[in-house]
């Protein structure tokens, strides 16, 4: 049930978005994909530009992806579902590869700097650091990692957020 409601959103935003009828499902989950990673890269260039901490714009795009992007999430919960839809998303990974590392670099950056401003500890791996950032904005699970525990998008975000950001501190 949950995935046909997820399905019947993302073609909802499809139809908004464009004005073709999508050929096939995974002409739609490619496209509400690239309009996610669109949405993305604008979160990760606005935190950039601002002037905060580099914890404050780490915690920034964490907030964005958990709590406004939540399309992200959906997808992912399509991917982790349909193994054909997986797999020709990475056949066409090549399109969209180069903007994730755009983003990628400039969350590097950030790592970089917290670090340079004795933010973050220096003595990890920004590498490390960068993937283990990576990996909370890809939990598409939120009912797995709450099983029983009620918590709210909002606290799910303040937790993950400790938890990285306690480890990269000081």
């Amino acid at each position: 049930m949950l995935f046909f409601y997820n399905y019947l959103i993302l073609l909802r935003v499809w139809q908004e978005r464009n004005p073709k009828v999508p050929e096939n499902q995974k002409e739609l989950v490619f496209a509400l994909f690239e309009r996610s990673l669109a949405l993305f890269e604008h979160a990760v260039d606005q935190a950039v530009a601002a002037d905060l901490t580099a914890r404050a714009k780490l915690e920034r795009i964490l907030h964005y992806v958990y709590l406004d992007l939540r399309g992200v999430h959906t997808l992912l919960q399509l991917l982790s579902q349909n193994v054909d839809l997986r797999m020709s998303l990475g056949k066409k990974k090549g399109q969209l590869r180069d903007r994730l590392e755009k983003c990628k670099e400039q969350l590097r950056m950030i790592i970089e700097e917290g670090k340079a401003k004795g933010i973050f500890d220096p003595t990890l791996s920004t590498g490390l650091m960068l993937s283990a950032f990576m990996s909370a904005l890809m939990l598409n699970r939120q009912e797995r990692l709450t099983a029983g525990e009620q918590l709210s998008a909002e606290e799910l975000v303040t937790q993950i957020g400790h938890i990285l950001f306690e480890g990269f501190c000081r």
